[in-house]
């Protein structure tokens, strides 16, 4: 299959990996107790649709890898999805590692005691896909286990994209269920069990499938049916019903795959720096409350989330080097 380049996906994913950034740094301001959680509702809704649109362009990717011709052979992309999930979760648990310093800060500050600790950080770690304060690792951890799960689908259903929607589609529900308090008495009860073991190992699963629904009907990516999406997106989370984050993500996707702009070096280099920039932010954000907290810096929400971005952005452009250089390429390969 030829290989299209859309910089227009490049752009979008580097400005949703900043819209992170702000929403963490807002959410570390408050963790500590100076800030306000006062960004205008826009704002949070725009920022929200950060992950759903990581998640949705990954998707896209797979779905022309299945779909677009000339046809993948099958047996060629259940190998490419089975090598694919051991790479992520190759990359998570790497990242869980560097995290872990990070984690073991957070019980140290919550004086837990160690076996407490360590129930905790494998039900984080296995459970959520994430540590305390590692709050990125779940994309990676949920997105591993969608290719594990879609291609058994591919395997032996005739109709993997009915069955994942269907299956990804109640996971989704419940969880909107569970948190609004639908349920109540032993169906509640149930419902939280199943909201705890799939919010997260299984909560990116849905926007993957939008993402594969586009490259297969690639139709219907249009440029008025994305910013009807947008909008309605914005006024479903405003009802507090669910589905709205499958929409921005669907339309923000959308966005970048018409844009039409030259291929330059600068947008190709942000494909990676934006998910370094996501992976390493929280790092950051943790070294900055151990910083206030023993009084040697505090920053203002703006402040913070500046310092944080520049921080974040020269680490992922030095990663972005490293892959040129042969004898650094292992590094930048290890962590993603």
């Amino acid at each position: 299959m030829s290989r299209v380049y859309f910089p227009g996906v490049d752009v979008v994913k580097f400005v949703m990996a900043f819209a992170v950034v702000l929403i963490h740094s807002y959410s570390t301001s408050v963790m500590l107790g100076y800030g306000e959680d006062s960004l205008a509702e826009p704002v949070v809704w725009f920022m929200r649709l950060a992950v759903p649109l990581f998640f949705v362009i990954s998707g896209y990717f797979l779905g022309r890898k299945i779909y677009c011709p000339p046809k993948s052979d099958g047996h060629e992309v259940e190998q490419y999805m089975a090598r694919r999930a051991r790479q992520l979760f190759r990359v998570w648990g790497v990242w869980m590692a560097i995290y872990l310093p990070t984690t073991v800060y957070y019980y140290l500050s919550n004086d837990y005691t160690f076996w407490h600790a360590a129930r905790d950080f494998l039900r984080e770690a296995f459970l959520y896909g994430e540590g305390r304060l590692a709050w990125p690792l779940w994309f990676i951890y949920s997105m591993a286990i969608f290719f594990l799960v879609f291609r058994w689908l591919l395997k032996h259903s005739r109709h993997p994209l009915t069955i994942g929607v269907v299956l990804f589609s109640l996971v989704t529900l419940n969880v909107w269920a569970s948190e609004s308090g639908l349920f109540a008495g032993g169906i509640g009860k149930v419902s939280d069990w199943v909201r705890m073991l799939t919010v997260r190992t299984c909560g990116g699963g849905l926007y993957m499938l939008v993402g594969i629904l586009m490259a297969r009907f690639p139709a219907a990516v249009k440029l008025p049916w994305a910013l009807g999406a947008l909008a309605v997106s914005y006024v479903v989370r405003l009802m507090e019903l669910p589905g709205w984050t499958e929409l921005g993500g669907y339309a923000l996707t959308a966005f970048g795959l018409l844009a039409v702009m030259g291929n330059y070096g600068v947008v190709g280099a942000m494909r990676r720096q934006s998910m370094w920039v996501y992976y390493t932010h929280m790092i950051f954000l943790v070294g900055y409350a151990i910083c206030y907290r023993q009084g040697i810096v505090s920053l203002s929400v703006g402040e913070l989330f500046v310092a944080v971005s520049l921080c974040s952005w020269g680490l992922a452009a030095l990663l972005a080097r490293a892959e040129k250089v042969a004898s650094l390429r292992w590094l930048s390969s290890l962590v993603g």
